[in-house]
């Protein structure tokens, strides 16, 4: 059994199909619990469709992504090649309190993903944006 998950995607569609299967078997294999597995593929799904759908209007965006489960965290590093964006300072800050129907698109899923990790960085490196995330089993 390895502790290391990579994949690399560029349909959103397909893509999410086949990650959420790819990470479900690792999670069994790793016997996480459901409530853990749920919140690594929830951050997984934010992250990577934003970066899919948003990376490169109009043309195709690649993610390549690595999952490690080292027994104490789950730390993932997801790349892609769209443009410059940092999700940590550019994704808008949601509006909690206000009513669902005042509140503006954007920046929900940045604030949940914030807010289930223990570490988070962004980094943009030869043409590409670097996210690294760490997950705290416990």
């Amino acid at each position: 059994m390895s502790n290391e998950l990579n994949m690399n995607i560029t349909d959103p569609d397909e893509g999410l199909v086949k990650l959420q299967q790819v990470v479900e078997d690792f999670s069994d294999s790793h016997d996480w619990p459901a409530e853990l597995n749920f919140k690594i593929q929830l951050i997984l799904e934010e992250i990577i469709l934003n970066a899919l759908y948003y990376g490169n209007p109009g043309n195709e965006t690649n993610v390549i992504f690595k999952l490690i489960d080292d027994g104490r965290d789950i730390s993932m590093e997801i790349i892609d090649d769209g443009r410059p964006f940092d999700p940590l300072k550019e994704a808008p800050v949601p509006n909690t309190d206000a009513e669902l129907e005042d509140r503006s698109i954007g920046g929900l899923g940045v604030h949940l993903v914030k807010s289930m990790v223990s570490e988070i960085s962004y980094e943009r490196k030869n043409d590409r944006n670097t996210l690294r995330i760490s997950v705290d089993k416990s």
